[in-house]
């Protein structure tokens, strides 16, 4: 290559023919913008080292020829630089070699996602990666071209001392906090949980190194090609300023709010304790904890309101973990500072404008979680972006670091992800500078449990809450006998006497057919004027949306339209509606509980019944979360004296100690996993902190751990087969509403595939044996990537319908 010749980055076609962008200019970019994103947890250098050295091997005159379309043939340039930084300083040994292999792995990994430093086979995958004969036959002249173009050597020694003594820092700083928290514990397992922690850690610093790699190439490549400016997101001075205004409306709100009911004074008092808290807690991890109805979200918002003023954070996050509680808190903390701070984000938003700009613009936003300060999201969006493969889940992860946290019905978070969620949430407040409040009616001891969340000696926001749980009893909970092994007829029977007494009453079931059956069992027994309503996921989101919503306003009317509604466990937890009598099949306590929380929400009467029958549903063996939880609760009923209050702090707490003596929740909680091609089972857990498999099986063939490095984690291995949610449905497009529209343009080819996200609020979810069952009902259209359902087996009662109704069959 010519001494003096520009070495190109990315090409696009212009006015005035090919543009180049060169590759010292995108290196820089990508610096400064990793740099930007590390800064805020510590290793700034690091970041810039990375970012600097990502594409250097693109500088080969090979490579150079493929990206001005002179050649087709693809060639691999990300192992140039992860073999420079490794064979440069992993002799140095130290924070030196560390460092080198958190950023050679990025590298390396950045146009695809993390590989395994060491596999569960005993192989090195990451080394294989940078080893490959066509990298090696480039390497000499992309590093030479590179060093000669766009920095030197020297430049990336000195980034690298500092980055050396920055990880140092870092490390230092995580295995002090850990120290402190675990003897402020008593844990009695402090060593071995200690060191797997810090193991857990520094992979998951690797991954927010990853996250800003990836973030920053993605974000200038595109701006390029797009011939767009870079963003430029406010300074500290301008982020504390917008602070302090969405503050003043936080406050102005709190105040012009009028006390309608006795609760709302209690309500009132419970939000002022954390506004005073958040003027002097330290960032840490806090819980929250008071009785359903208790106004945590207002409460909470204040909270963290204080605590974004005070460490300047770069933004506030909610996460719930169902779509149906993420948009009604959204929409309330709308109300509250307005629309253009509030990003709401999942797959059942809609974003219809009429400027092309700004919905390009909210689609962009999602992919960053950048562009307003408040970002409401759920939990399935977190746990994604912490734990999944995919890279437009792993680039979110940056936007964490100094922020503040909300973890809205924390107790609602599948077992098998508790002990990684711990160890994530205590890596992002002593390693990232995160606060995190862990907001729920029904807290789970999670700082007793093998892999602690690491509270403060100050954990409570609210500490008095046992009195609060006394002064919010609003409900009594009865036990209430059904004869025979899920005898449907007896308890239909039974809701329709209370409907009779009551002018609203609301049972909650274990699974949808259960909810389907007793509404058909119910559906002749109930008089004409009372409404009869069912609630499952066998319904589209805004069918359930608008059903909730004509709930609301009948129940506004106090009684004068009876109403009764059937439901699963997706009412329970953070819908704010209130019947005057609730009927709860058998769960877990906590389930029970939040249950309870749908009866006399307002305390407009003294005390109501809130009935628990142990009602046998079949399919339970399916959900083996939910029976074990019921049979914790069973458990609990028998060793309680029989006058305990079942809502009371003490009762929760008794519940868990049950439910966790339980032999095997923490094998559960570590997330088991049986990858195909293993002879045994490991866990995510292990995966993502010591590997044991994969270095048994290193050493097994005759390796020395000492030359392995100091990561070992199967990341690959681990991200690869993660799962938010277990990913065994099937969406299926449903006519209800507009749904029926789009159905007939995606029928006629005329559906745009820019507007498939405006598909998902009428999309069910449906399992494979269930679609199996409806056949010839489930339709596959656009070249087989979506699937609809046809008219007749979708009924505007019970949505999904098996068998077929009676209306017009839709023609294909």
């Amino acid at each position: 290559m010519e001494r003096n010749r520009i070495l190109c980055a990315h090409t696009k076609e212009g006015d005035n023919g090919i543009e180049e962008q060169t590759l010292r200019e995108h290196s820089r970019h990508v610096a400064e913008m990793c740099a930007k994103a590390c800064r805020s947890i510590g290793i700034e250098n690091l970041g810039y080292l990375t970012g600097l050295l990502h594409d250097s091997g693109k500088a080969s005159e090979k490579i150079q020829e493929h990206l001005k379309g002179r050649t087709k043939e693809k060639i691999n340039h990300s192992a140039a630089g992860m073999r420079w930084l490794w064979e440069r300083y992993a002799g140095k040994g130290g924070y030196y070699q560390l460092a080198a292999e958190m950023a050679a792995h990025a590298i390396g990994c950045h146009h695809s996602g993390r590989c395994d430093f060491i596999s569960p086979q005993g192989s090195m995958p990451w080394k294989e990666r940078m080893q490959t004969d066509a990298a090696k036959q480039l390497y000499e002249e992309s590093m030479r071209n590179f060093f000669g173009d766009c920095c030197t050597a020297d430049e990336a020694d000195r980034l690298m001392d500092r980055a050396a003594v920055e990880l140092q820092r870092k490390l230092e700083t995580l295995r002090k906090a850990y120290q402190k928290e675990f003897e402020h514990l008593n844990e009695s397992r402090n060593n071995d949980v200690q060191t797997e922690s810090i193991q857990f850690s520094m992979g998951f610093l690797q991954r927010f190194l990853f996250s800003a790699l990836v973030d920053a190439d993605w974000l200038d490549s595109a701006c390029y090609m797009e011939g767009k400016p870079l963003p430029v997101l406010a300074d500290e001075r301008h982020r504390l300023e917008r602070w302090r205004l969405l503050e003043e409306r936080t406050e102005k709100f709190m105040q012009s709010l009028t006390s309608r009911y006795p609760v709302d004074v209690l309500r009132s008092e419970i939000s002022e304790q954390c506004r005073e808290e958040g003027k002097r807690c330290a960032p840490g991890i806090y819980r929250l904890y008071v009785p359903t109805g208790g106004g945590k979200t207002y409460a909470g918002l204040r909270f963290c309101m204080q605590m974004a003023v005070r460490q300047n954070a770069e933004h506030i996050f909610y996460f719930s973990p169902y779509k149906s509680i993420t948009t009604q808190n959204a929409q309330s903390i709308r109300n509250v500072l307005g629309s253009s701070f509030v990003l709401e984000h999942h797959s059942d938003v809609i974003f219809e404008h009429g400027d092309a700009q700004e919905t390009e613009r909210w689609l962009a936003s999602t992919q960053r979680w950048q562009g307003a300060p408040i970002i409401c999201t759920t939990m399935v969006q977190l746990l994604n972006t912490l734990f999944a493969a995919p890279r437009q889940n792993v680039r979110r992860l940056a936007a964490l670091s100094g922020s503040v946290l909300l973890f809205d019905e924390v107790q609602a978070l599948p077992l098998r992800q508790t002990f990684l969620l711990n160890l994530a949430v205590n890596t992002l407040v002593y390693g990232m500078g995160c606060t995190v409040v862990i907001c729920t009616a029904t807290q789970p001891p999670l700082e007793e449990l093998r892999y602690p969340l690491l509270f403060g000696r100050r954990m409570d926001l609210v500490p008095d809450y046992e009195r609060r749980f006394e002064q919010f009893r609003r409900t009594e909970i009865l036990l209430h006998p059904i004869q025979g092994e899920e005898n449907v007829c007896a308890m239909a029977d039974f809701v329709q006497k209370l409907s009779e007494k009551h002018s609203s009453v609301l049972v909650i079931l274990n699974t949808k057919d259960a909810v389907n059956r007793l509404t058909e069992q119910l559906e002749p027994l109930v008089p004409k004027e009372t409404r009869l309503f069912c609630l499952t996921t066998l319904l589209c989101p805004q069918h359930r949306a608008d059903k909730l919503k004509q709930m609301c306003r009948l129940l506004d009317l106090h009684g004068e339209e009876r109403i009764v509604c059937i439901s699963t466990q997706l009412i329970e937890a953070g819908v704010d509606i209130s019947f005057s009598c609730v009927v709860r099949s058998m769960a877990g306590l906590p389930s029970v509980i939040q249950a309870a929380g749908r009866c006399n929400r307002h305390g407009s009467k003294q005390t109501s019944p809130v009935y628990l029958v142990d009602y046998k549903e079949k399919g339970l063996r399916y959900l083996p979360e939910i029976d074990n939880a019921a049979q914790a609760t069973r458990l609990l009923l028998r060793q309680l004296p029989p006058q305990t209050d079942l809502l009371s702090p003490q009762a929760i707490d008794r519940y868990y100690k049950i439910y966790y003596a339980n032999g095997k929740q923490d094998e559960e909680m570590s997330y088991p996993l049986k990858q195909k091609g293993l002879s045994v089972q490991t866990t995510m857990l292990d995966l993502l902190c010591a590997n044991r498999m994969g270095t048994d099986a290193y050493c097994a063939a005759g390796h020395s751990l000492k030359c392995a490095g100091f990561l070992k984690q199967a990341f690959g291995t681990a991200e690869e087969n993660f799962e938010a949610i277990p990913d065994e449905t099937i969406p299926v497009v449903v006519p209800y509403g507009e749904g029926a529209e789009k159905i007939k343009e995606l029928l006629s080819g005329r559906f745009q595939p820019s507007k498939l996200h405006t598909l998902q609020p009428y999309t069910v979810a449906l399992s494979r044996a269930r679609i199996k069952t409806l056949a010839d009902a489930v339709v596959c259209v656009q070249e087989g990537n979506l699937r609809i359902l046809q008219e007749s087996f979708y009924d505007c009662s019970k949505g999904v319908c098996s068998s077929q109704q009676e209306l017009p069959v839709m023609m294909v």
